[in-house]
């Protein structure tokens, strides 16, 4: 029997981004956001996804005041873990390497 994941508390003070004029345009922006994600994520893009997200965690991280660095740290170990997970599961792909490289993650660095 598979346990029972805790419900995900979501944040309830959302406040309109100031890019959008209107709530609506706000809510139209998140709707082809989402299809978009639908139409074009892949096995292969959502693992580098993660891959991706784990990664900037941990540059965040190490960029952020202490107090915020653990919420970082976290997310990008329980990614990880959930990655270990997945890429052993049947017909899995696991995550390009290449998004290992931590030169992708810097503003500053030319990668050829």
């Amino acid at each position: 029997m598979n346990p029972t994941p805790p419900k995900i508390r979501y944040r309830k003070d959302t406040v309109m981004s100031s890019i959008f004029e209107s709530k609506e345009e706000e809510v139209e922006a998140m709707q082809e956001f989402a299809q978009a994600m639908m139409d074009e994520t892949s096995q292969e893009s959502a693992m580098d996804c993660l891959l991706v997200l784990a990664n900037v965690c941990e540059m965040r991280a190490s960029l952020v005041p202490p107090e915020h660095s653990n919420f970082y740290d976290d997310i990008a170990q329980v990614v990880r873990a959930s990655l270990g997970v997945l890429t052993y599961l049947p017909n899995s792909v696991g995550p390009d390497e290449r998004f290992e490289n931590p030169r992708l993650y810097s503003s500053n660095t030319y990668i050829h």
